[in-house]
């Protein structure tokens, strides 16, 4: 018996490795083997997603690397944006320094003309008793105005001429002659 047990057991699986029973005509689909439809339904869907799956992964490996490199070159932007970016903050900071001298000297001229006028206000109040000529006087005093303005702008060539221009206007002003 174990040896017909054997050979019924070796006809079982001869008659599921065959595609269609013996001794039956095939009519389709409906006569296969419903399990093994079901194990080639399951091995095609794995196929199918492991395809899918791959090429996911392969999309995303290129996304990734599109972004490391697009990462590298905004990064290598942002620093030299941030060199750029030293360069005219020290720009500026020399710059501040130099209009802070300006101003400095810019105050120190403004004082010296206000002082100035205001000894000119003194003069045009004492003229007329001393017999200041006060034409001489206003022509001499705008003179010497214009000279400390050009030396003020560092022109001390063209201060010098426009107190020569008014030398002789100076020297009228004064009532004492000296």
């Amino acid at each position: 018996m174990d040896s017909q047990t054997d050979i019924g057991e070796v006809g079982n699986a001869l008659l599921m490795a065959s595609d269609e029973p013996q001794g039956v005509a095939s009519v389709g689909p409906a006569t296969k083997d419903p399990d093994r439809w079901r194990l080639r339904s399951v091995y095609l869907c794995a196929v199918l997603l492991l395809a899918v799956g791959t090429v996911v992964a392969v999309a995303s490996h290129n996304q990734l690397a599109r972004t490391q490199s697009d990462l590298a070159t905004t990064r290598t932007d942002l620093h030299q944006t941030l060199g750029r970016l030293v360069v005219a903050r020290r720009h500026l900071a020399a710059t501040a320094s130099g209009s802070n001298a300006a101003k400095a000297t810019l105050d120190a001229e403004s004082a010296a003309l206000a002082a100035d006028q205001k000894q000119l206000a003194t003069a045009q109040a004492n003229v007329y008793s001393n017999g200041v000529s006060i034409g001489n006087l206003d022509t001499c005093l705008s003179g010497v105005q214009k000279a400390l303005n050009l030396i003020s702008l560092g022109n001390q060539a063209g201060g010098a001429v426009a107190l020569s221009d008014v030398a002789t206007s100076c020297q009228s002003a004064d009532p004492s002659g000296t």
